[in-house]
């Protein structure tokens, strides 16, 4: 009988959940990362079959992640776990539990006592303070008050002085004795000012203001060599119609955490180990920062200046929108250099922003390791007796996906990987052994390239995707297509192999890299071609992603039904843009984890 991974009905889907829940956490995992990570895959299976939020399924969502608080609370995922807790006990209010809203309340006040530094503490004090309005407007004053003193940068803290300004004159009246009962349990909550830049740190999760966290975690407990420090030495920029590029020079490599902040819109990126540099070409002094004037349709200016000892803050002022990507470069002729691609307006609308999925947060193994993208396996689709899809004209997928891949293939060798294929030639290759073989040379990533089909011919773009159960109707009839031929029935029953796709443990990184190579080719390829669709990232049960050891992720690389996408894909010249945006979204993905794999040594 040929297996099938996707779900026959919403019960079948619903008690695989329920069976998945039901296993104890503590038998499947024995670190924070993979108790968040599996309850973090369970939320996202329970939101597709019930977005509603009725299910009593729930709560053992909620007690799954509890459970990281209750037995790391030491983690930094503690309060992330306690955070993703307050939302579930949310939709449970909304759907109609009468008892969510009194356990939300609690998660605010063990979070704000518990975790004050904690990026959601801000956000968890504005709802105490809310919701304290309708019953007592005194201890709403002393809780915006509380807010206002402590997190006086945030977006929070605006908030809630427009709050407090519409509550009654008696009950505003100043008090800023502590609310006994949110006494903090840790150390100072006030984060120390940083005056020469200032743009706020960034602040994780929803309802920040637009803020969004850094791509990168700082080396943690690593100070900078004070009498090594490395040195920014220039700035360069460059601006066309597409995109503005922005070039950082280092005179040696160093590490580096980014992210972003709306009103205004900026990215910023701190350079670890870095002295504050000499006066940059092109700059002019302004207090104590350098100001480099950009001009272009997507970049404005850039700003530099000293963060902190031994960190440099580069500060990106954007006037397009925040979607962008980064990367590095690192020859041996020349200067080490960060690369800060950013899409004009109408590049950057091109990209389907809500077409991301959430992704699961912490590490997999390996990365819990510190160990580094060395070894990439390059798979191009089909081969063989297998076709593939074709097009019109009589191109075939196999021979699309193979061409594509051997440009990609020199492009990574040029930049230092050890790149494998698991073809070379016309070959045909089983689902199976696609897999098997990444896991046997101990691959890093795992890269399926794939060219799309649709019965709407007019259909066209990118998407990629990496392991899960489908989460749209075109995801799974992809996923059907790309299965169909490759013997998906050898590969186990179907419980195996929905347990394998559940309890996948590189799904949180997987999902990182289908997002970065999504975001390059859009951004990368509209700068050539005109009518770019980005279709989004996507999850879906692909066979040939099932069982890698390693983050994995499969590209459909244009629609071989278009007409038009069929005949830029049979040019060398579009085959080229196309390595050159998928050589670009997996280094930035590198470097973007580059900064956590590197402290973690």
């Amino acid at each position: 009988m040929t297996k099938s991974t996707s779900c026959s009905g919403v019960t079948f889907c619903v008690a695989l959940i329920l069976l998945s829940v039901a296993v104890p956490a503590t038998a499947l995992s024995a670190t924070p990362q993979e108790l968040f990570e599996r309850a973090e895959t369970l939320y996202r299976q329970l939101e597709v079959v019930d977005p509603s939020g009725q299910a009593p399924s729930w709560n053992r969502v909620a007690d799954a992640f509890s459970d990281v608080a209750v037995r790391y609370p030491q983690s930094p995922l503690a309060s992330e776990a306690l955070w993703r807790v307050s939302w579930i006990y949310g939709r449970r209010g909304r759907a109609g539990d009468v008892n969510a809203k009194v356990l939300q309340l609690d998660v605010y006040r063990s979070l704000v006592q518990h975790y004050p530094d904690s990026p959601h503490a801000p956000e968890a004090l504005l709802f105490l303070a809310v919701d304290a309005e309708d019953e007592d407007g005194t201890r709403a004053a002393q809780l915006y008050t509380r807010l206002l003193q402590t997190y006086p940068s945030t977006p929070q803290a605006s908030l809630a002085r427009n709050r407090m300004a519409q509550l009654p004159q008696a009950d505003r009246v100043a008090d800023t004795r502590e609310v006994a009962d949110l006494r903090p349990t840790t150390g100072s909550t006030t984060p120390t000012p940083i005056p020469e830049i200032p743009d706020p740190a960034p602040v994780a999760g929803e309802g920040t203001g637009g803020v969004t966290p850094p791509r990168s975690a700082p080396p943690a407990g690593i100070e900078p060599d004070f009498d090594n420090l490395a040195r920014l030495t220039g700035v360069r920029h460059y601006s066309d119609r597409a995109h503005t590029r922005v070039v950082l020079d280092l005179d040696r490599p160093v590490l580096f955490e980014t992210g972003a902040a709306r009103g205004p819109e900026r990215l910023f990126i701190d350079l670890q180990g870095v002295d504050e540099p000499f006066e940059l070409a092109g700059a002019q002094i302004s207090g104590l920062e350098q100001v480099i004037a950009v001009g272009g349709e997507a970049v404005s200016r850039v700003r530099v200046g000293l963060n902190r000892p031994g960190v440099v803050r580069v500060v990106v002022d954007l006037d397009a929108g925040s979607q962008h990507t980064l990367f590095t470069l690192d020859n041996d002729n020349e200067p080490f250099r960060i690369v800060v691609d950013v899409p004009t307006a109408t590049v950057a609308s091109k990209i389907k922003t809500d077409r991301r999925p959430p992704v699961a947060a912490g590490e997999s193994i390996s990365e819990q390791l510190g160990l580094g993208v060395r070894r990439v396996v390059i798979d191009p689709g089909h081969g063989g007796n297998d076709p593939g899809a074709i097009g019109r004209t009589g191109v075939t997928e196999k021979s699309l996906t193979l061409q594509l891949s051997q440009a990609l293939a020199s492009r990574l060798r040029a930049a230092g990987y050890e790149v494998l294929m698991t073809r070379e030639d016309d070959s045909t290759v089983s689902l199976e052994e696609r897999t098997e073989f990444a896991n046997q040379v101990d691959a890093d990533l795992f890269v399926s390239i794939h060219i799309n089909s649709a019965r709407n011919r007019k259909l066209r773009g990118f998407e990629t995707y990496y392991l899960n159960l489908a989460n749209d109707p075109t995801a799974a009839e992809t996923a059907a297509r790309e299965n169909a031929p490759g013997g998906a029935g050898s590969m186990g029953d179907l419980d195996e192999t929905l347990d394998l796709i559940v309890q996948n443990e590189f799904q949180g990184a997987s999902g990182e890299l289908a997002a970065s190579i999504q975001d390059s080719l859009v951004m990368h390829v509209a700068k050539e071609y005109d009518d770019v669709h980005d279709l989004g990232v996507k999850t879906a049960p692909f066979f040939v992603l099932v069982g890698a050891k390693m983050p994995a992720v499969l590209v459909e690389t244009s629609f071989v039904s278009n007409e038009q996408e069929e005949a830029w894909l049979k040019t060398g010249d579009y085959r080229s843009e196309l390595a050159e945006a998928l050589e670009i979204g997996l280094q930035s993905y590198v470097d973007k984890r580059k900064a956590t794999v590197s402290s973690s040594r």
